[in-house]
């Protein structure tokens, strides 16, 4: 098993891109490990905030560092019902919908379907002042643009629209197409909720650090991704582990 230093100092390449443009993209967490590393993690300057695709905020994760809830999707219940009860207590500043609706080993929704429960579920937090942020979709463009558009004809918006990509170290020029062509079909910031390497690309640390490296340099410049979080700093359940170390599965085991 790997050290919590090697995990923090994993994580700190991320946290270490300085100095960063005024309006650069917002360094955060995709939430997936042991809590005891919260303190010491979310400590590093540059995060800012977190989120976890079904649980809820970490206490032990320092104030200064923003949590953001997300109703991971329809055969979780149970889970978005104690985070409601969690936001009667205190709203938060933003709030995700779906976990990859796009994709059938996860949320598995399909856009109209979507739209009925985002207006159900997700829309009256509008109303408190709750930013809302989009069904963060696997990879399927087309899946958001029907789901944005039964989500239009119920009345309903999003303030942000939220994205994941995975792919090779090789393909960070297919990374800044999927991202600007997001933007461009509809008109809105972009957080990238998950972003990493997968290891069927062969990636070495080092290639791995470099692409990580060479995609926040590109997300600062746009001024239109406002948050991101690298997704390869641990593995899921079972830390510590490196930049590669959470990309060993294939994009439907990573849950």
């Amino acid at each position: 098993m790997l050290s919590l230093n090697f995990l923090v100092a994993s994580l700190s390449l991320l946290a270490a891109m300085v100095p960063a443009p005024v309006d650069a993209t917002s360094r955060g967490l995709a939430w997936a490990t042991n809590d005891n590393f919260a303190s010491v993690i979310g400590n590093k300057p540059m995060i800012t905030w977190y989120h976890h695709w079904q649980d809820g905020p970490v206490s032990q994760m320092p104030s200064k560092v923003n949590y953001v809830p997300m109703f991971w999707g329809n055969s979780k219940w149970d889970l978005w019902n104690k985070r409601k009860e969690e936001m009667k207590k205190k709203l938060p500043t933003h709030l995700i919908g779906f976990n990859e609706p796009d994709i059938s080993s996860q949320a598995n929704m399909s856009p109209s379907y979507a739209a009925q429960v985002w207006m159900q579920e997700i829309h009256p937090y509008g109303a408190k002042g709750v930013k809302l942020v989009s069904p963060a979709i696997a990879w399927d463009l087309d899946w958001m643009a029907n789901f944005l558009s039964e989500l239009y004809k119920r009345g309903g918006y999003v303030d942000l629209i939220s994205v994941h990509w995975y792919g090779s170290y090789k393909d960070i020029e297919k990374f800044k197409k999927f991202v600007s062509t997001a933007r461009s079909r509809f008109n809105r910031k972009i957080w990238v909720t998950e972003l990493g390497v997968t290891s069927s690309s062969g990636a070495s640390q080092s290639q791995a650090k470099t692409f990580m490296m060479n995609a926040f340099d590109w997300m600062d410049s746009t001024g239109y991704v406002s948050r991101a979080s690298w997704f390869g700093c641990f593995e899921s359940s079972k830390p510590p582990g490196c930049l590669r170390h959470r990309q060993e599965r294939a994009p439907e085991d990573r849950r």
